[in-house]
Protein backbone atom coordinates (compact mmCIF):
# COMPACT_ATOMS: atom_id res chain seq x y z
CA UNK A 1 0.00 0.00 0.00
CA UNK A 2 2.94 2.44 0.74
CA UNK A 3 4.08 1.73 -2.43
CA UNK A 4 1.12 2.50 -4.35
CA UNK A 5 0.56 5.88 -2.00
CA UNK A 6 3.86 6.75 -3.21
CA UNK A 7 3.36 6.09 -6.90
CA UNK A 8 0.05 8.57 -6.61
CA UNK A 9 2.42 11.10 -4.80
CA UNK A 10 3.57 12.77 -7.69
CA UNK A 11 -0.21 13.00 -9.65
CA UNK A 12 -1.63 14.40 -6.81
CA UNK A 13 0.42 17.90 -7.93
CA UNK A 14 -2.05 18.28 -10.08
CA UNK A 15 -4.22 19.17 -7.07
CA UNK A 16 -2.16 22.43 -7.01
CA UNK A 17 -4.49 24.20 -9.30
CA UNK A 18 -6.98 24.30 -6.69
CA UNK A 19 -4.48 26.30 -4.41
CA UNK A 20 -4.29 23.12 -2.03
CA UNK A 21 -1.62 21.63 -0.40
CA UNK A 22 -2.39 17.46 -0.17
CA UNK A 23 -2.95 17.75 3.88
CA UNK A 24 -5.04 20.36 3.05
CA UNK A 25 -7.08 18.60 0.71
CA UNK A 26 -6.77 15.59 3.39
CA UNK A 27 -8.91 17.65 5.66
CA UNK A 28 -11.59 19.09 3.00
CA UNK A 29 -12.10 15.33 2.53
CA UNK A 30 -12.49 14.65 6.27
CA UNK A 31 -14.60 17.36 6.05
CA UNK A 32 -16.66 15.99 3.58
CA UNK A 33 -17.05 12.59 4.85
CA UNK A 34 -17.71 13.96 8.79
CA UNK A 35 -19.58 17.10 8.54
CA UNK A 36 -18.29 19.52 10.98
CA UNK A 37 -15.85 18.76 13.08
CA UNK A 38 -13.69 19.62 16.27
CA UNK A 39 -9.82 20.14 15.50
CA UNK A 40 -9.05 17.76 17.66
CA UNK A 41 -10.63 15.05 15.79
CA UNK A 42 -8.76 16.21 12.74
CA UNK A 43 -5.73 16.14 14.34
CA UNK A 44 -6.66 12.69 15.36
CA UNK A 45 -7.88 11.46 12.40
CA UNK A 46 -4.54 12.91 10.18
CA UNK A 47 -2.42 11.39 12.82
CA UNK A 48 -0.94 14.89 13.30
CA UNK A 49 -1.06 17.55 16.16
CA UNK A 50 -3.65 19.97 16.86
CA UNK A 51 -1.77 22.76 16.29
CA UNK A 52 -0.55 21.52 12.64
CA UNK A 53 -3.88 21.50 11.79
CA UNK A 54 -5.12 25.17 13.09
CA UNK A 55 -2.77 26.20 10.80
CA UNK A 56 -3.67 25.07 8.24
CA UNK A 57 -7.31 25.84 9.14
CA UNK A 58 -6.17 29.64 9.70
CA UNK A 59 -5.11 29.26 5.78
CA UNK A 60 -7.89 27.57 4.52
CA UNK A 61 -10.56 29.54 6.52
CA UNK A 62 -8.60 32.64 4.82
CA UNK A 63 -8.99 31.41 1.93
CA UNK A 64 -12.81 31.25 2.63
CA UNK A 65 -12.83 27.80 1.91
CA UNK A 66 -13.53 26.36 5.66
CA UNK A 67 -15.66 28.48 8.89
CA UNK A 68 -15.06 28.11 12.20
CA UNK A 69 -18.67 28.16 14.67
CA UNK A 70 -19.38 27.34 18.22
CA UNK A 71 -20.55 23.91 18.88
CA UNK A 72 -24.24 24.67 19.75
CA UNK A 73 -24.28 21.98 22.56
CA UNK A 74 -21.35 23.14 23.79
CA UNK A 75 -19.78 26.59 23.18
CA UNK A 76 -16.26 25.61 24.35
CA UNK A 77 -15.78 23.61 21.59
CA UNK A 78 -15.52 25.12 18.14
CA UNK A 79 -16.39 23.18 15.07
CA UNK A 80 -14.78 23.73 11.94
CA UNK A 81 -17.07 22.75 8.44
CA UNK A 82 -16.81 23.82 5.08
CA UNK A 83 -18.32 26.93 2.84
CA UNK A 84 -20.23 26.52 0.04
CA UNK A 85 -17.13 27.94 -1.55
CA UNK A 86 -15.16 24.65 0.24
CA UNK A 87 -17.93 22.07 -0.85
CA UNK A 88 -17.56 23.65 -4.50
CA UNK A 89 -13.88 23.03 -4.73
CA UNK A 90 -14.00 19.65 -3.39
CA UNK A 91 -16.18 18.52 -6.31
CA UNK A 92 -14.13 19.56 -8.39
CA UNK A 93 -10.99 17.97 -7.00
CA UNK A 94 -13.20 14.97 -6.40
CA UNK A 95 -13.95 14.93 -9.93
CA UNK A 96 -10.48 15.30 -10.96
CA UNK A 97 -9.07 12.66 -8.94
CA UNK A 98 -11.89 10.19 -9.83
CA UNK A 99 -10.62 10.68 -13.63
CA UNK A 100 -7.04 10.09 -12.74
CA UNK A 101 -8.08 6.98 -11.02
CA UNK A 102 -10.53 6.02 -13.67
CA UNK A 103 -7.42 6.41 -16.29
CA UNK A 104 -5.55 3.99 -13.94
CA UNK A 105 -8.25 1.39 -13.66
CA UNK A 106 -9.46 1.42 -17.95
CA UNK A 107 -5.66 -0.55 -18.31
CA UNK A 108 -6.71 -3.22 -16.07
CA UNK A 109 -8.39 -6.53 -17.26
CA UNK A 110 -11.93 -7.29 -16.24
CA UNK A 111 -10.46 -10.24 -14.52
CA UNK A 112 -8.07 -7.95 -12.62
CA UNK A 113 -10.44 -5.65 -11.83
CA UNK A 114 -12.86 -8.60 -10.47
CA UNK A 115 -9.55 -9.36 -8.19
CA UNK A 116 -9.08 -5.96 -7.02
CA UNK A 117 -12.99 -5.51 -5.80
CA UNK A 118 -12.31 -8.96 -4.13
CA UNK A 119 -9.38 -7.93 -2.02
CA UNK A 120 -10.61 -4.96 -1.44
CA UNK A 121 -14.27 -5.83 -0.06
CA UNK A 122 -12.23 -8.67 2.00
CA UNK A 123 -9.72 -5.93 3.45
CA UNK A 124 -12.34 -3.83 3.96
CA UNK A 125 -14.10 -5.83 6.05
CA UNK A 126 -11.63 -7.17 8.29
CA UNK A 127 -10.35 -3.71 8.95
CA UNK A 128 -13.94 -2.95 9.89
CA UNK A 129 -14.10 -5.88 12.33
CA UNK A 130 -10.99 -4.73 13.55
CA UNK A 131 -11.59 -0.96 14.43
CA UNK A 132 -14.71 -1.81 15.67
CA UNK A 133 -12.66 -3.70 18.63
CA UNK A 134 -11.09 0.02 19.47
CA UNK A 135 -12.78 2.38 21.30
CA UNK A 136 -11.77 5.45 19.94
CA UNK A 137 -12.80 4.16 16.40
CA UNK A 138 -16.32 2.97 17.75
CA UNK A 139 -17.65 6.88 17.50
CA UNK A 140 -16.09 6.86 13.96
CA UNK A 141 -17.47 3.76 12.59
CA UNK A 142 -20.61 4.68 13.89
CA UNK A 143 -20.84 7.96 12.02
CA UNK A 144 -20.23 6.87 8.68
CA UNK A 145 -22.62 6.18 6.05
CA UNK A 146 -22.76 2.42 5.33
Amino acid sequence: MDKLGRALGPGMNQFKEFGLTAPQLAIMGLLDLHGPSKITSLAEWLDVKPSAVTVMIDRMESAELIARRDDESDRRVVLVSMTDLGKEMMEKARGKYLQMLASYFNRLTLDELRTYTEITEKLTGIVQKESAKIPSCQHQASTEAP
